[in-house]
């Protein structure tokens, strides 16, 4: 409170600034102070119009250069928002609305059209019908919406599917006419999207055409309103539901119990008396008489998860559990035995007596008592003082405070780790060891006033020695110490990141320039020693990136040359590239579903080269036919069959002898009637063209065994929560031919190469070797270990990524080197091109993620799940796939890979601006999606925040890329999310009232019995995620996403495009008349302020 009147009597005796807005004109100051002292803040403006409308918002010294940005909005007749310009750089405290649509066409290349426009009906329902982008362009390109009904028959008809009594799917005809809803929106290029709502607002189809066909998914529902089946496309040809169609059970308390996926065995899940999921099994695990299960403290937070084996079926199982709290306390007692499968690590419960058990991960909140539990001690895990990065707060209610991952292929493997906070709740330290490695790791953090990372130390002590230096001999010594230091300007945004390794010179990591909308504009490198730059075009969308050795220009409505169409709704146009000394384009053709069809290559004469393809699909998407050339004189024709989603068999014109696996060209190395292969969870176990006789995976259906008919392996070592910890290369030199679905575990010779990684740091080694230091991942490349060096020194160097717009990296460069160390070229799937250079230098590449090469795998390890590029999908089921139901679980970014990016294998979203990224937040590019929660604390406390507000300072522009582009997944994404959430809204709400008047009523002891978490039923089939709640909330923050929609996500218990899409509907659905303007619901939106 006494800031408060410090701040009144500030404004009081201050009174000309205040004035000096526009005394005529009624406003809303608003300051965020950034320092402790008031001298700093950011200052906006809001002005209102006579009726109370905001009509003009100015953030004052907001641009880098300590200009203004004025944003102008305009009402129609009837008080409807009706154009919102785009921001206006200027260097007064007011400008009139008449002055700045003048000279605002200055800031935007000439353009007249420096707006966004909206049409409404001539109706009382103020609904919009025609959107218009900014540009001219877009003058006659809008996306149009019509409000319509179906009819019995034709164009507008809908099925009307029903449940019987025994809840058999049945269609009854179609519906009457003029008993749906129906809205029809079109895109900037034509491309219609219909989807029927029945009288009780769930969506009961979404349908989309593509030269002259349809693509519908129908949504049928029970008398209790909970979805039931999901019938995809492909449904409509071959009603198939085993194939292709979503199913789902419920019990007497409308929560999900069974949930069945396309080609996969039913999931079960069972519920506990506080409606917590405790236990669900899989298709794989029933075959295990295996299930995973759920640990809850009084809080509702999980504690522990691990498997559990017994033979009682799920109904059993329900009916023991169903007036039971699945819950664990802390005690004081835990026996030191790792490799004991079932220690709960100081926790206890009775509910899983009589049952094998193994603990995979533990987690410790509120306090730190488990620090003196034995498998703590001795391993560095207590709190070091170091006042420089802050100080400890006792009190750590709320938040996680430790915890222990299990390694899945080895009980006595794992993680512990601590978390130690300030009195915000900020992390400012975090200690971890790995074991059996024994490595420790140690995080210190400095903050701003604000929030703001200042300064990150990490101290890496490894285990690891390397004979035969002797010990002290820093050649023999793989620990490492990192100093991060970053710095701000005048609006927050990060704009430098020095870097010290090892103690060694202070590095001008990156320097970051914005031009005066806030858009990333330079970024500059070690010093500058090299500089990329970034272009845009009026809809703020990136059209070039330039380095010394990189250009690449991105085309959307204009370019040149022979078969060049231009896009309007965001699809890339053409492409063109100079690199490595040569200079093409790329023309790209797609279908009404904006599905890529063709990426014809071109030099710059105009002449065709060699690097095309062709893509042809079923009706979920499934790739039915690719044509690719490799080079002179060699073409992949593929001709692909599916079971349902699943392909069957693939065939090509490649020989199937004499195959070069380094090559990335198809191996058809088998012609039998089947050569792929599925588990019960639709995982790829078999793909003989590949000699892959046997995959295993683990409980999160990541691959932990590669076995190759030749005997070779790849073998892979997790943590419980996806973490990769390990990859093991077994070459064979002796002849052995494994039969199908066997693992070998013979005698014969073999080489191994090992892969480590812990954290950031990534260790390697050849022939059985201790592992070495092999590179230390930072912001914008790593640091390579050298071993060249013949004194007493390690040789360290820094290497640079320059990465084209989908984050792909095309340029690794010394620090030292005025050539490219590596040059990748891809085509649009991921392919490389024959004629990319040093492949094997480091293994990051398509996307950002690492491509394991070896024994002619060649996929890409997208964390949540293997994609195969050479045919563009992945090798398992989207865990998220219920957001996409009308695609195929299996198809890589809807199958339009130059406008979206798959950050993790879970989801799909729109190509993200360039910003100065990545972020004083460090996520390893190998880290699964389902990272920790320590890690996630660490991520939000360290530098997520501050991002945000240097996001919040450039809102303007960021909204304008990723509004079309969230607009555009509308088909994609399962319309019945909202639907569902706001149901189970509804009835937790309800339930809440009830349970309180209920409370009022009963003794205080009973009721505290109850666990503090939310009682509501789990009704919605696609709640499932994991997740642990903390002061945070469930955060599921994709690990190596450097993403705008990341940072800025409404929702954290929510996936980022879900959460976005949901809040932009809230807005839209808000009356016009009390609208806050386009630009600041924008804000509101991104950043949920």
């Amino acid at each position: 409170m006494k800031h408060v009147y410090i701040l009144l009597i500030l404004s009081i005796l201050d009174w000309k600034p205040v004035l000096s807005q526009d005394d005529n004109q009624n406003y809303i100051r608003t300051r965020v102070m950034l320092d402790e002292n008031a001298s700093r803040y950011l200052e906006t403006v809001q002005y209102y119009d006579g009726l109370g409308r905001p009509y003009l918002n100015v953030q004052k010294n907001i641009t880098p250069s300590g200009a203004n940005l004025s944003t102008l909005r305009e009402y129609d007749a009837l008080g409807r928002e009706s154009k919102t310009w785009l921001p206006y750089v200027n260097s007064l405290d007011y400008l009139s609305p008449e002055d700045i649509k003048k000279k605002i066409s200055t800031t935007y290349g000439g353009d007249p059209r420096a707006f966004n426009e909206s049409v409404y009906e001539a109706s009382p329902l103020n609904r919009v019908v025609r959107q218009y982008g900014a540009g001219s362009s877009w003058a006659a390109r809008p996306v149009s919406t019509d409000y319509l009904t179906n009819t019995a028959t034709g164009a507008l008809a809908c099925k009307l599917y029903k449940l019987d009594d025994s809840g058999t799917l049945t269609q009854g005809g179609n519906y009457s006419g003029g008993s749906l809803y129906v809205n029809k929106v079109t895109d900037e290029d034509g491309n219609p999207s219909y989807s029927f709502v029945d009288m009780l607002g769930q969506t009961v189809l979404t349908r989309q055409t593509s030269a002259g066909e349809t693509y519908d998914t129908y949504y049928v529902y029970d008398d209790f309103g909970n979805l039931r089946f999901v019938l995809p496309p492909a449904c409509q040809d071959t009603p198939e539901l085993s194939f292709y169609g979503y199913q789902y059970k419920y019990d007497a308390r409308n929560r999900c119990i069974e949930k069945t996926l396309p080609g996969c065995r039913p999931i079960y899940y069972v519920y506990d008396r506080a409606d917590n999921p405790v236990l669900s099994q899989d298709g794989v695990q029933r075959a295990r008489n295996e299930w995973t299960f759920n640990l809850y403290d009084t809080f509702s937070r999980v504690v522990v998860t691990g498997l559990m084996q017994t033979q009682s079926s799920r109904e059993e199982l329900a009916d023991k559990y169903k007036e039971t709290l699945f819950r664990a306390s802390l005690t004081q007692n835990c026996p030191y035995d790792l490799n004991k499968a079932d220690n709960l690590f100081g926790y206890e419960t009775s509910v899983l007596s009589g049952y094998g058990v193994k603990v995979l991960i533990v987690n410790y909140y509120d306090r730190y008592d488990f620090l003196s539990f034995e498998p703590f001690q001795y391993r560095g895990m207590d709190y070091v003082e170091d006042a420089s990065f802050g100080v400890r707060h006792e009190s750590a209610q709320g938040l996680l405070t430790g915890s222990y991952v299990r390694q899945l292929d080895n009980l006595g493997k794992g993680e512990f780790a601590v978390h130690y906070y300030d009195v915000r709740g900020r992390e400012i330290q975090k200690r971890s060891s790995l074991l059996p490695s024994g490595h420790l790791d140690y995080t210190w953090t400095r903050y701003g006033f604000t929030g703001q990372p200042l300064c990150v130390k990490y101290k890496h002590s490894s285990a690891y020695g390397i004979y035969p230096y002797p010990s002290g001999d820093p050649r023999g010594d793989n620990s490492q110490e990192e100093l991060y230091e970053y710095e701000y300007d005048n609006a927050g945004r990060p704009v430098k990141t020095y870097h010290t390794h090892n103690k060694g010179e202070r590095i001008l990591l990156s320097e970051s320039v914005y031009d005066d909308l806030g858009r990333l504009q330079e970024k500059r490198r070690h010093n500058d020693m090299d500089t990329v730059r970034y272009e845009y075009n009026i809809r703020n969308w990136v059209s070039a990136i330039k380095s010394r050795s990189f250009v690449q220009r991105l085309y959307y409505d204009t370019g040149s040359g022979s078969g060049f169409v231009p896009r309007y709704n965001g699809n890339i146009a053409g492409i063109g590239y100079e690199q490595n000394g040569h200079s093409y384009n790329y023309l790209f053709l797609y279908d009404g579903l904006n599905r890529l069809t063709a990426a014809n290559s071109y030099d710059k004469a105009g002449g065709s080269i060699p690097y095309s393809e062709l893509y042809e699909y079923d009706r979920m998407g499934n790739i039915t036919y690719l044509e690719r050339q490799l080079g002179e004189n060699k073409t992949d024709a593929l001709n692909i069959q599916y079971t349902g989603n699943q392909i069957k068999k693939v065939s090509s014109g490649s020989p199937v002898s004499g195959y070069d696996f380094g090559s990335m060209s198809y191996p058809d190395l088998s012609d039998a009637s089947i050569e792929y292969y599925y588990d019960n969870n639709g995982n790829l176990i078999k793909n003989l063209d590949k000699g892959v006789v046997a995959t295993r995976h683990n409980f999160l259906n990541l691959p932990d065994t590669i076995q190759f008919q030749n005997g070779n392996q790849i073998i892979n070592s997790y943590l419980a929560d996806g973490r990769k910890v390990k990859a093991v290369y077994k070459t064979y030199s002796t002849g052995i031919v494994v039969p199908q679905d066997a693992v070998y575990h013979g005698n014969a010779s073999y080489s191994t190469s090992t892969d480590e990684w812990d954290g950031h740091y990534m260790y390697r080694s050849w022939y059985g070797d201790t592992p070495r230091m092999f590179m230390v991942q930072t912001p914008e490349g790593y640091v390579g270990a050298d071993y060249v060096g013949i004194d007493s020194h390690r040789n360290y160097a820094y290497y640079y990524y320059v990465h084209d717009h989908l984050g792909n990296v095309r340029i690794t460069r010394n620090s030292q080197g005025y050539y490219a160390d590596q040059s990748l070229e891809y085509y649009p799937s991921g392919v490389l091109f024959d004629r990319s250079t040093e492949k094997e230098r480091q293994p990051y590449m398509f996307g950002g993620k690492e491509l394991v090469s070896m024994h002619g795998l060649n996929e890409y390890d997208f964390t949540g799940r293997w994609q195969y590029s050479i045919i563009p999908s992945f090798t398992s089921m989207d865990p998220l796939c219920e957001k996409y139901y009308s695609v195929s679980p299996y198809v890589y970014c809807l199958n339009n890979p130059l406008k979206y990016v798959d950050p993790d294998g879970k989801q799909v979203i729109p190509v993200p601006a360039p910003v100065p990224i990545p972020l004083p937040v460090y996520y390893p590019p190998h880290q699964t999606s389902t990272i920790s929660d320590q890690d996630i604390i660490r991520a939000v406390n360290s530098g997520v925040e501050g991002v945000k507000r240097t996001m919040q300072t450039n809102l303007v522009i960021l909204s304008a890329v990723f509004l079309p582009a969230l607009s555009s997944l509308s088909p994609a994404i399962n319309p019945d999310y909202k639907h569902q959430r706001n149901r189970d809204r509804r009835n937790k709400r309800e339930l809440d009232q009830q349970q309180a008047n209920i409370a009022n009523s009963i003794d205080t002891n009973i009721s505290g019995t109850m666990p503090n978490g939310d009682p509501a039923p789990k009704r919605d089939p696609n709640d499932g995620r994991k997740g642990t709640k903390t002061a945070f909330g469930v955060i599921t923050v994709a690990a190596g996403v450097s993403s705008v929609l990341e940072l800025t996500n409404p929702d954290p218990s929510k996936d980022a495009v879900e959460a976005h899409k949901e809040k932009a509907k809230s807005i839209q659905s808000q009356p016009r008349q009390n609208d806050q303007g386009l630009w600041k619901r924008l804000k509101e939106w991104i950043f949920n302020k």
